[in-house]
């Protein structure tokens, strides 16, 4: 009834109440610009901001009021983005603490606590969100959240703090946790898996139960092991369970490396069809792929930071790298996304981003994360050091646009090197002895936990060296005997 409703709508209005909380009690002057909305400004300031990280200098985020004076009239208001990254700065910290709070009043209004709401916007063409007086479209609401939701790294205290509770689907309030998944059934799924689901409330049937028989429905979809990288091991030290490889839908999802599309660099084994074995009624799945190298060395994510200036600056000192090889560590610090869910179209211009990126203020992480790479690459022998490659080739970068493709990944994963020297990045949650795995039909590699009875799924990884099909020549190389497919239980 909702997805018939909302999907008819020529436009939907979402009502979220007055701007009472907005401020707006004063009474201008004569002359005193027009009042405007904190809470929109924020949205606008924070989208515009970001276009202009990204150079999309052609689209801007505006919101509109309606004024009432002798004749109604509409005003718009623009906030253009300044692009001012400059975090030691205390002006640029005071107003970047002041956006977010003004931000966060908005998410935390009603509507927001609702999970059914989420259908009212996406099913309907067009969206306007109305606070008061003011509107301003959908689209600039939901991508401000993204934005705040997948970049802690811009907060100036690199804490990671400003994520409010509304804004991430999993913590959308809803008086059955089962309506995690019926409350977005409404919503059409291009296999129409979404029609499948049907809604059982009674009590008889547990949360757990209707989390895999969803698993197992969308392992029957058009691209089925996309399912698997929703699946990861919470990064606060806790274990892997039961069917560790059915997402949580309860909690909060992690960010994907999977794009939102297919594309060239994340064919890892997607030319091979899937061969899944199971069935609804059990927690075990069987699946066709190939357990390449154990994990050897696992890089821990936090380290102090004096530690970090010193190793930074020895790394610039030492003999350069060959560009071929800087371009995949490009690559693999960003898990070759560019931080919107979207892969890295230029690579050339990537690693230039990093370049500027390893060269500013944000180096000294960047270059300890790298140093995990430097035990399986060779460095060129000639007289040029790090930094003066880098430095070359960072005139053409950008650094907060690199800085923006890690950002979704700083706390969730880090690097891993194996056995036999192929590195990349993994979970935060995986340790030395798990296993780094290519299953059929998938297009990212995955990092399993070896238990009694099968493997434990620990989460998605990116390994630049398998990102394009490597394994299909692996396995049928005489060097790489040991290689051969079989069948893998996730348990």
């Amino acid at each position: 009834m909702m997805r018939t409703i909302y999907g008819n709508a020529y436009r939907v209005i979402v009502w979220l109440g007055d701007e009472s909380d907005d401020d707006h009690c004063y009474q201008p002057m004569l002359g005193d610009p027009p009042p405007r909305s904190k809470c929109l400004d924020s949205v606008c300031s924070i989208v515009n901001d970001w276009l202009l990280q990204n150079n999309e200098k052609d689209v801007e985020a505006t919101y509109t009021e309606e004024v009432h004076n002798n004749s109604s009239s509409i005003i718009t208001h623009h906030n253009k983005g300044k692009c001012n990254l400059n975090t030691q700065n205390w002006d640029y910290r005071r107003e970047y603490r002041r956006r977010h709070s003004s931000l966060l009043n908005l998410f935390e209004r009603q509507w927001f606590s609702r999970i059914w709401v989420i259908q009212e916007a996406v099913l309907a063409r067009s969206a306007i969100v109305q606070l008061g007086r003011y509107q301003i479209e959908w689209e600039w609401i939901g991508l401000a959240a993204s934005i705040i939701l997948h970049n802690p790294i811009v907060d100036p205290d690199g804490a990671g703090k400003i994520v409010p509770s509304g804004v991430a689907n999993a913590s959308f309030q809803c008086k059955e946790e089962r309506d995690k998944i019926y409350g977005l059934t409404g919503i059409q799924t291009t296999d129409g898996i979404n029609e499948k689901i049907i809604p059982d409330y009674s009590k008889e049937v547990k949360l757990d139960k209707i989390y895999q028989d969803t698993a197992w429905l969308l392992l029957r979809g058009e691209s089925p092991l996309t399912l698997l990288s929703s699946a990861m091991v919470s990064n606060d030290g806790g274990e892997c369970h039961t069917g560790s490889w059915i997402p949580n839908w309860g909690q909060h999802q992690p960010w994907t490396i999977l794009p939102t599309q297919h594309h060239p660099r994340f064919q890892c084994a997607i030319d091979r069809p899937s061969a899944i074995t199971g069935n609804d009624q059990t927690s075990k799945l069987i699946v066709e792929g190939v357990v390449v190298h154990r994990m050897k060395t696992i890089w821990e994510a936090e380290v102090h930071y004096h530690e970090q200036e010193r190793q930074a600056q020895d790394f610039l000192r030492k003999p350069r790298w060959s560009e071929s090889d800087w371009q995949k560590c490009a690559l693999s610090l960003s898990c070759g996304g560019d931080g919107r869910g979207y892969p890295v179209n230029n690579a050339s211009a990537h690693l230039a981003d990093l370049a500027a990126a390893v060269l500013s203020l944000h180096r000294e992480w960047l270059i300890y994360n790298l140093l995990a790479f430097e035990t399986v690459i060779e460095s060129r022998l000639d007289d040029m050091t790090q930094f003066d490659f880098l430095a070359d080739i960072a005139k053409d970068g950008n650094a907060s646009r690199f800085i923006n493709a890690m950002a979704p990944l700083r706390r969730n994963y880090k690097a891993f090197v194996t056995e036999l020297s192929i590195f990349g990045v993994g979970p935060v949650s995986m340790k030395e002895g798990d296993v780094l795995c290519v299953l059929f039909g998938a297009a990212v590699p995955f990092v399993l936990r070896p238990v009694q009875g099968g493997y434990h799924l620990v989460g998605e990884c990116y390994a630049f060296d398998l990102m394009h099909g490597e394994i299909f020549t692996m396995i049928g190389s005489a060097s790489s005997g040991s290689l051969k497919s079989s069948y893998i239980t996730l348990v």
